[in-house]
């Protein structure tokens, strides 16, 4: 699998044009792969705002990891990639840790 090198401490790159990676990282990862079919997730969850992790910072819009991870464990297997589009308040990536 030949991926790009990317280093967090490289100077950031724009472009007007598309990402020349992006077609490469689509079929290098599940994409290529079947997927299974899943059930759509139908299950109350409940969650703390009063951990540490909830209130080491504020967000408007944050929700307590504990219950991000109730999908993230329906809708994945071990070793699987995480994306977080909306990139809030981080609570995705804690939840996926």
């Amino acid at each position: 699998m030949n991926r790009p090198d990317l280093r967090l401490d490289a100077e950031p790159v724009w472009s007007r044009g598309v990402n020349p990676h992006v077609t490469e990282f689509v079929r290098s990862g599940t994409g290529a792969q079947k997927q299974a079919r899943v059930r759509p997730f139908a299950s109350d969850t409940r969650g703390s705002k009063w951990s540490p992790v909830y209130r080491a910072h504020t967000y408007h819009t944050q929700v307590p990891p504990e219950v991000i991870e109730s999908y993230i464990a329906h809708y994945t297997t071990t070793g699987q990639t995480v994306m977080d589009p909306f990139c809030g308040s981080g609570m995705a990536g804690v939840a996926a840790l």
